[in-house]
Protein backbone atom coordinates (compact mmCIF):
# COMPACT_ATOMS: atom_id res chain seq x y z
CA UNK A 1 0.00 0.00 0.00
CA UNK A 2 3.18 2.37 1.01
CA UNK A 3 4.76 1.36 -2.44
CA UNK A 4 1.77 2.28 -4.72
CA UNK A 5 0.61 5.53 -2.80
CA UNK A 6 4.81 6.74 -3.22
CA UNK A 7 4.87 5.56 -6.78
CA UNK A 8 1.52 7.71 -7.35
CA UNK A 9 3.31 10.88 -5.60
CA UNK A 10 6.04 10.21 -7.47
CA UNK A 11 4.72 10.38 -11.03
CA UNK A 12 2.52 13.15 -10.20
CA UNK A 13 5.32 15.42 -8.61
CA UNK A 14 7.05 14.16 -12.48
CA UNK A 15 4.13 15.16 -14.32
CA UNK A 16 3.64 18.42 -12.65
CA UNK A 17 7.62 19.36 -12.68
CA UNK A 18 8.77 18.19 -15.99
CA UNK A 19 5.61 17.70 -18.21
CA UNK A 20 3.26 19.69 -20.29
CA UNK A 21 -0.14 18.94 -21.98
CA UNK A 22 -0.88 19.68 -25.11
CA UNK A 23 -4.95 19.12 -26.55
CA UNK A 24 -4.58 17.77 -30.34
CA UNK A 25 -8.00 18.74 -31.99
CA UNK A 26 -8.81 17.79 -35.66
CA UNK A 27 -11.54 20.27 -37.20
CA UNK A 28 -10.03 18.92 -40.49
CA UNK A 29 -13.39 16.77 -42.66
CA UNK A 30 -10.55 14.57 -43.00
CA UNK A 31 -8.68 12.01 -40.52
CA UNK A 32 -4.94 13.11 -40.15
CA UNK A 33 -2.06 11.40 -38.55
CA UNK A 34 -0.53 13.35 -35.78
CA UNK A 35 3.12 12.77 -35.88
CA UNK A 36 5.80 14.08 -33.32
CA UNK A 37 9.43 14.69 -33.28
CA UNK A 38 11.84 15.93 -30.88
CA UNK A 39 15.83 16.50 -31.37
CA UNK A 40 16.67 12.75 -29.32
CA UNK A 41 13.03 10.97 -30.62
CA UNK A 42 12.50 10.03 -34.44
CA UNK A 43 9.19 11.43 -35.47
CA UNK A 44 6.01 8.81 -34.45
CA UNK A 45 2.48 8.94 -34.74
CA UNK A 46 0.87 10.27 -31.18
CA UNK A 47 -2.67 9.65 -32.62
CA UNK A 48 -4.65 9.31 -35.59
CA UNK A 49 -7.37 11.53 -35.33
CA UNK A 50 -10.93 11.51 -37.25
CA UNK A 51 -12.86 14.72 -37.89
CA UNK A 52 -13.64 16.07 -34.44
CA UNK A 53 -11.52 13.92 -33.01
CA UNK A 54 -9.51 15.31 -29.80
CA UNK A 55 -6.19 13.71 -28.40
CA UNK A 56 -4.71 14.62 -24.89
CA UNK A 57 -0.89 14.04 -24.66
CA UNK A 58 1.35 14.49 -22.27
CA UNK A 59 4.77 15.54 -23.18
CA UNK A 60 8.11 14.67 -21.19
CA UNK A 61 10.14 18.47 -20.69
CA UNK A 62 13.08 17.28 -19.92
CA UNK A 63 16.53 18.68 -20.85
CA UNK A 64 16.33 15.75 -23.55
CA UNK A 65 13.11 16.78 -25.35
CA UNK A 66 13.19 20.69 -25.15
CA UNK A 67 11.68 20.99 -28.17
CA UNK A 68 8.68 19.26 -29.67
CA UNK A 69 7.35 19.86 -32.94
CA UNK A 70 3.94 18.42 -34.38
CA UNK A 71 3.12 17.83 -38.18
CA UNK A 72 -0.20 16.17 -40.20
CA UNK A 73 1.56 12.98 -41.57
CA UNK A 74 5.41 12.09 -41.81
CA UNK A 75 5.98 13.97 -44.65
CA UNK A 76 3.80 17.15 -43.30
CA UNK A 77 5.15 20.99 -43.91
CA UNK A 78 3.33 23.40 -41.33
CA UNK A 79 4.39 22.74 -37.77
CA UNK A 80 3.29 23.23 -34.46
CA UNK A 81 6.68 23.75 -32.51
CA UNK A 82 7.10 24.13 -28.45
CA UNK A 83 10.01 25.01 -26.65
CA UNK A 84 10.69 24.49 -22.97
CA UNK A 85 13.03 25.09 -20.45
CA UNK A 86 12.20 21.74 -19.05
CA UNK A 87 9.72 23.30 -16.37
CA UNK A 88 7.51 25.55 -18.90
CA UNK A 89 7.30 26.27 -22.24
CA UNK A 90 9.22 29.40 -22.83
CA UNK A 91 8.15 30.08 -26.80
CA UNK A 92 5.06 28.35 -29.26
CA UNK A 93 5.05 28.84 -32.74
CA UNK A 94 3.61 27.69 -36.15
CA UNK A 95 6.69 27.03 -38.44
CA UNK A 96 6.11 27.39 -42.82
CA UNK A 97 9.65 27.33 -43.56
CA UNK A 98 9.25 23.92 -45.29
CA UNK A 99 6.03 24.69 -46.85
CA UNK A 100 2.79 24.91 -46.28
CA UNK A 101 0.19 21.98 -45.69
CA UNK A 102 -2.39 22.40 -43.39
CA UNK A 103 -3.92 25.32 -41.30
CA UNK A 104 -3.14 24.97 -37.99
CA UNK A 105 -3.59 27.24 -34.41
CA UNK A 106 -2.09 27.06 -31.15
CA UNK A 107 -3.78 28.66 -28.01
CA UNK A 108 -2.09 28.22 -24.75
CA UNK A 109 -4.96 27.59 -21.75
CA UNK A 110 -4.45 30.77 -19.88
CA UNK A 111 -4.35 33.92 -20.61
CA UNK A 112 -0.43 34.05 -21.02
CA UNK A 113 0.73 34.25 -24.26
CA UNK A 114 -1.54 34.76 -27.43
CA UNK A 115 -3.68 32.45 -29.62
CA UNK A 116 -1.74 31.93 -33.23
CA UNK A 117 -3.41 31.22 -36.45
CA UNK A 118 -2.23 30.16 -39.96
CA UNK A 119 -4.65 29.86 -42.10
CA UNK A 120 -2.36 30.35 -46.15
CA UNK A 121 1.15 29.96 -46.80
CA UNK A 122 1.56 33.73 -46.66
CA UNK A 123 0.22 33.88 -43.32
CA UNK A 124 3.28 35.79 -41.60
CA UNK A 125 4.44 38.96 -42.51
CA UNK A 126 6.92 39.87 -43.59
CA UNK A 127 7.06 37.53 -46.49
CA UNK A 128 10.68 36.23 -45.35
CA UNK A 129 9.82 35.82 -42.06
CA UNK A 130 8.03 32.36 -42.03
CA UNK A 131 8.15 31.92 -37.71
CA UNK A 132 5.48 33.22 -35.36
CA UNK A 133 6.80 32.86 -31.68
CA UNK A 134 5.30 33.92 -28.42
CA UNK A 135 5.93 33.31 -25.16
CA UNK A 136 4.22 30.51 -22.93
CA UNK A 137 5.32 30.38 -19.80
CA UNK A 138 2.23 27.81 -19.00
CA UNK A 139 2.14 23.75 -19.70
CA UNK A 140 -1.35 23.46 -21.22
CA UNK A 141 -2.08 23.91 -25.23
CA UNK A 142 -4.82 23.27 -27.66
CA UNK A 143 -3.13 22.69 -31.06
CA UNK A 144 -6.19 23.01 -33.70
CA UNK A 145 -5.34 21.50 -36.87
CA UNK A 146 -7.63 23.47 -39.62
CA UNK A 147 -9.19 25.67 -37.28
CA UNK A 148 -12.44 27.59 -38.30
CA UNK A 149 -10.53 31.06 -37.85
Amino acid sequence: MFRSHLLLFSIAAASQASSYFVAIKNQCGYSVQVVAQTAVLTPYVVATLAPDEQHLGVFNADRNHQTWSFKSGFAGKTTGRFYNSGFVTETFEIDVTTGFDITMQIAPSSTVGSTITCLAADCFAPATKKKLSVPGLVNSYTLTLCPSS
